[in-house]
């Protein structure tokens, strides 16, 4: 509905916009599309946690003192934006600059994940670093994605890359 000015909105509508409420629930504003879970060869050493929210399966790696990955398989309905908006929100959440269309290529490479087209990604800042993978579609978009200790990351991109090897989706 588009309103003309403020005096046409409804108390009750002006208030939910002004006040929203917060669910009270610790469960996520969503979950993730019904579809089936790929099968997948977990490595050596990658400790799997309880996945919450859009989360498929989380798993953990612990390196030297307090260096620590965190490791996701996420879902989402459709192609989240495509490549570069994926690819400057991961940026962002290692606070780094936004890139363009033009420079994509140099920071995501082709590859294929359980036979479908995706993008490899690998970031770095300091000492957090991220290796991330996206395999989109319209229908549903899969997302892998190691974030922590760089050094810890680095160390651990092999094992990363035999992941994605070792993902199979099932059949339409």
């Amino acid at each position: 509905t588009v309103f003309e000015s403020r005096e046409d909105l409804k108390e009750e509508q002006l208030d939910s916009f002004l006040h929203p409420t917060i669910p009270t629930t610790s469960q996520a504003p969503f979950d993730p599309p019904a579809v089936q879970k790929p099968e997948w060869t977990t490595p050596e050493g990658w400790e799997e946690q309880s996945a919450t929210g859009p989360r498929v399966a989380t798993f953990g790696v612990k390196g030297d003192g307090e260096a620590e990955l965190d490791i996701s398989v996420t879902t989402f309905p459709g192609s989240m934006g495509g490549p570069l908006a994926n690819l400057n929100r991961w940026r962002r959440q290692l606070e780094l600059d936004a890139i363009t269309e033009d420079q994509l290529a140099d920071y995501a490479k082709e590859r294929e994940v359980g036979g479908r087209p995706a993008l490899l990604v690998d970031l770095k800042n300091g000492d957090r670093g991220m290796l991330a993978a996206m395999i989109l579609s319209e229908e549903a978009s899969w997302f892998v994605k190691a974030v922590g200790n760089a050094s810890l990351t680095e160390n651990q991109k092999a094992n990363f890359e035999a992941f994605l090897d070792s993902i199979r989706f099932p059949a339409p």
